[in-house]
Formats: structure tokens, C-alpha cells, sequence
């Protein structure tokens, strides 16, 4: 890659939503989303936004559906192919510069660096330095309290991003896409305490409890973010969600 050549960040969020963010301060965020412009995209609910994002088609074309449609016949190739296993896991795709799959998709635990999960395999030097995991789910833990819940899913982000520097100096891009995933972990268990959060913030005082640590963890992210900016430089940015969240009414 040349320094003439435009570079692009493509930064997702799993399970990314506005009003999450809002409700905690996250001021580098909130720049850039100052900076940027909001799109409202009307999608189903069927497509896995993921496979939507990185191929730019439904799943119509990929197969790649949340659910599959019971017709009585039997599932189309195309639906085998891009089970929640394969779509977003292994192999890696090959392709010029890097790939690290995902742990997404229904993935469970993932220990060490499994074969085919990245590409090349020369970046496996890179991944391992970093002690990089894939994801971290509650189900997966040995412990079982929402404060350990939070450490972990920061120990993972911490991982992905300090890998992400790392690779970035090691095999240059022209375009970078990331996926951070653990957090919308916190979302679905903690929604109730992230309308608490946004409620104290609104009324100017401190939240309380796991609103508290949740304010500390957005805290966090927001810095994960500009580290990734800092580490891609990118002239041009795009952010990024497969779906929103909201709470059970």
C-alpha cells in the first residue's frame, strides 16, 4: 500500500444502538458521530447482519438467515453452507492483506488459536503475542457475577484491539473491517441497568450497582475506539451495527 491511498476503517458493533451509547460518556465516540452522518437502514429481520455488511447481500443470495424458514422441504444448499458455524468461524477467507474469523453466529467457547481461523497463517505469530481470544460469553465462564462478566468481556475487546495495532504495522490495508463483539453481551443481560444509567445521566447524578460498572465499561470502550483509529489512521470511516437492542416491555 502506498501513502497516497485512501484508507478506510469500517468499525461494527454488535448489537450497536444510539441510545446505549447516549446513555453513557463516550466524548471520542460522540465526535465522531458528530462528525459522520446517521443512516437509518430499514432491513428484516431474517438476514444475518453480519454476512449483509461484509458481502453486501441478503440472504436471499447467501443463505445467510438467523432462522430458517420451516417450508417441509428439505433446507437449500445455500442455507447448509452458511450455517451459524461455518458463515462466521472457519476457514478464514483468503484474501489480499489479513483475515481473523469471528467467534459470532452461536459460537461457543474457543480456546487457543484453532487452525483455518486466520489468514495467512503467517499472522498466527501476531495473534498469539497478543494472547488474542475471540469472544466471551456468560455461558461459557467459570465465574458467574456480572462484575466478572464485565472483566472478562474488557480482556477480550483489550485483546482484539491490541491485535488489531499489531497487525496493522505488520501487513498494511487499504481498507480495515472489525467487529467488536463482546459488549452486546452486557446489553442483553444488563439493559434494565443501561435505562438506569441513562436515567441518572439524564438527572446529573452518579448511577449505582452494575449501572455503575457499566458506565466504567462504556468508559473503556470508548477508549478501545480511539486506539483502533489511532492504530488504522483512516481518512474516511464507516460505523457499523448488525442489529439494535432494546428493552423488554
Amino acid at each position: 500500500m502506498t501513502e497516497s491511498k485512501v484508507r478506510t476503517l469500517i468499525l461494527g458493533f454488535d448489537g450497536g444502538d444510539p441510545a446505549v451509547f447516549a446513555a453513557f460518556d463516550m466524548p471520542f465516540l460522540e465526535q465522531l458521530l458528530a462528525d459522520g452522518k446517521l443512516v437509518t437502514m430499514n432491513e428484516d429481520l431474517l438476514t444475518r447482519g453480519w454476512s449483509e455488511i461484509v458481502t453486501g447481500q441478503t440472504a436471499e443470495a447467501t443463505g445467510g438467515l438467523y432462522f430458517r424458514p420451516i417450508t417441509g422441504e428439505k433446507a437449500p444448499k445455500l442455507v447448509i453452507k452458511y450455517s451459524q458455524r461455518e458463515m462466521f468461524a472457519n476457514p478464514a477467507p483468503e484474501l489480499d492483506g489479513f483475515a481473523v474469523s469471528g467467534g459470532g453466529g452461536g459460537i461457543g467457547k474457543i480456546d487457543g488459536l484453532p487452525e483455518g481461523y486466520c489468514f495467512p497463517k503467517s499472522i498466527e505469530e501476531h495473534l498469539l503475542a497478543e494472547n488474542y481470544e475471540f469472544d466471551v460469553r456468560l455461558s461459557t465462564m467459570a465465574e458467574s457475577t456480572f462484575a466478572d462478566f464485565v472483566r472478562r468481556v474488557e480482556e477480550v475487546v483489550d485483546s482484539n484491539v491490541r491485535t488489531l495495532e499489531r497487525l496493522t504495522k505488520a501487513v498494511p490495508t487499504d481498507v480495515t473491517f472489525m467487529c467488536l463483539r463482546p459488549t452486546t453481551g452486557l446489553q442483553y443481560l444488563a439493559r434494565h441497568d443501561i435505562e438506569q444509567a441513562a436515567l441518572a445521566k439524564a438527572e446529573g447524578r452518579e448511577p449505582a450497582g452494575n449501572a455503575a460498572l457499566l458506565k466504567k465499561h462504556y468508559a473503556f470502550l470508548d477508549e478501545q475506539i480511539r486506539k483502533t483509529f489511532e492504530a488504522v489512521k483512516p481518512d474516511r470511516f464507516v460505523l457499523a451495527a448488525d442489529h439494535g437492542t432494546a428493552p423488554y416491555r
